[in-house]
């Protein structure tokens, strides 16, 4: 104390605040990851990635590493393949020292450009020199993708009018709830129809039934392309339409009975078009499964219990109008799937989430 007895004023706190003020400064000014004015400084960016797969280059030709600055500009930090086993790590080179995030894209064959392809597959935001990558912001646009979108069941609309009860209700899928959770199955209800997350602009939704999936044997046939609304409802046809081994004549499979079907689903019924039948099977499907006990004509193919599953896959928007439904190739984004099993056509067929199976991983910036 002074001779007045008071205490000297302490510099105690004041010291403390300018420490804490000069070590932000400097870690803005010296560029700490995520943070501050771009530092133009190349640094390494080690990326690790699960549930990719090696591209054949025909028509895509490489995973692209973005970086994002505090500028919003965004920079390549180099291309690289996966390895055949789908996980892996790379080291690249960040144009900038402190990105605030960084994107994984599917680059094109021939593309050459310096900006990023709409095709991006997983990214995030750079927390303490790391980013964790999620699909969310990037495949799906701001929220996470739907764990339970519903059910679908099995009939054949395109031979009802011809056949009735006599129709192969086991050779179509359609994506509609059959038992909705409230009220009765109409088209005001809206949980008559699935719910599925909407995607970004790069990126769209297509069914499959995949004969013997994980086999020799295994051929996929598409029942083609869709979207959900911005209420995430699946209330419109696919690109489709009834399909092409509907039995409809091209191009009538497509329009076809517009007033009943506003929902995606296909008939693999018949081949008037003669196209390609994935996997030479024979038409009509069985996708059910096929008892000799009861039926005796059962086609050798379809013996026994139910040998297709239900997929669910996120394909490019590019290849929309431009795929033939019967040369279709599945993209390697694979969301959603389940058995068909054993039951009645009119069985509900819950479809399952499989999130673990998504790109994912991370990318840590200085190595």
């Amino acid at each position: 104390m002074n001779a007045a007895g008071v205490g000297r004023p302490s510099t105690g706190g004041l010291g403390r605040i300018v420490a804490v003020t000069l070590t932000a400064f400097a870690l803005v000014t010296c560029g700490e990851s995520g943070t501050g004015p771009p530092v133009l400084e190349t640094t390494d960016l080690v990326v690790s990635y699960q549930n990719l797969v090696a591209l054949d280059g025909d028509e895509y030709q490489a995973y692209e590493a973005w970086v994002i600055d505090s500028d919003d500009v965004i920079r390549s930090a180099g291309r690289f393949q996966a390895e055949g086993t789908g996980a892996g790590s790379v080291t690249l080179q960040s144009p900038v020292r402190n990105p605030t995030d960084v994107f994984i894209t599917v680059e094109p064959a021939g593309d050459q450009d310096d900006q990023p392809s709409m095709l991006k597959v997983m990214g995030g935001r750079v927390q303490g020199g790391t980013a964790t990558f999620d699909i969310n912001r990037y495949v799906t646009s701001g929220v996470p993708m739907t764990e339970e979108p519903g059910s679908h069941v099995l009939f054949t609309p395109s031979d009802n009018a011809a056949l009735f009860e006599g129709s192969n209700e086991d050779a179509g899928v359609w994506l509609f709830n059959i038992f909705p959770d409230s009220g009765g199955a109409n088209f005001e209800n809206r949980h008559f129809f699935l719910d599925f997350t909407p995607l970004t602009r790069g990126w769209i939704y297509e069914g499959w039934m995949v004969y013997e999936m994980g086999t020799a044997n295994e051929a996929w046939f598409s029942y083609g392309k869709f979207e959900p609304d911005e209420f995430k409802d699946a209330r419109f046809r696919d690109s489709s339409g009834l399909g092409p081994f509907s039995g409809f004549v091209e191009p009538e499979y497509v329009f076809a009975l517009p007033l009943e079907i506003q929902f995606p689903g296909d008939d693999w019924v018949g081949n008037p078009n003669g196209y390609p039948v994935p996997g030479d099977l024979p038409l009509p499907l069985d996708l059910n499964g096929c008892n000799p006990d009861v039926h005796s004509d059962c086609a050798p193919e379809y013996v026994g219990p139910s040998r297709f599953t239900h997929v669910i896959t996120v394909e490019p928007y590019e290849d929309r109008d431009n795929d033939d439904a019967w040369a279709a190739e599945p993209f390697f984004i694979r969301p959603y799937r389940n058995p068909v099993g054993i039951g009645a056509a009119d069985e509900p067929r819950p479809i399952g989430f499989f999130p673990d199976e998504l790109p994912g991983g991370s990318a840590r910036i200085g190595g």
